[in-house]
């Protein structure tokens, strides 16, 4: 078992100069549907961070930086990863039976121990974004470079 109970998140809040001990992976845009908007991906030891960003700008005000950050166990890497292949395949290729809603294994129970906020956590990706934008590609890639030791 992982030690996720004592280990407290860092927020990122500069996407140049992040904290210490947080490491920098990869960042997308979604140039399909909202160009300018990124998913920034970062290692916090046993932790995923995604940080949603983009440039924010209203009529009379200065432009910010407009940030939303994701943390999971890094371990989701490979999990979501089967989950959506077991999801989007027939039942006659090993994918969920049709009616179901239920995954093929027993679900695990976890805890928000070290998160500052301890409400729900979402990230919202459009369909063309996940498939045709790079999303999912760029997902599957660190979850192989997790599970090969070079993540």
């Amino acid at each position: 078992m992982i030690p996720l109970r004592n280990f407290k998140l860092k927020e990122i809040k500069d996407l140049i100069n992040f904290p210490q001990g947080v490491e920098y992976l990869v960042t997308t845009e979604d140039t399909l549907n909202y160009p300018g908007r990124f998913c920034s991906f970062y290692r916090q030891n046993y932790f995923l961070t995604i940080v949603e960003h983009r440039k924010v700008k209203f009529k009379d005000k200065p432009e910010y930086l407009s940030l939303y950050q994701f943390d999971a166990p890094i371990e989701i890497l490979p999990w979501f990863v089967d989950k959506f292949d077991f999801f989007l395949k027939p039942a006659s290729q090993g994918g969920l039976p049709s009616g179901n809603i239920a995954t093929d294994k027993e679900l695990v129970g976890g805890y928000k121990y070290n998160r500052s906020r301890h409400g729900k956590q979402s990230i919202l990706i459009s369909g063309s974004y996940m498939f045709q934008g790079g999303f999912l590609d760029t997902w599957k890639t660190l979850a192989n470079k997790y599970e090969n030791g070079t993540l």
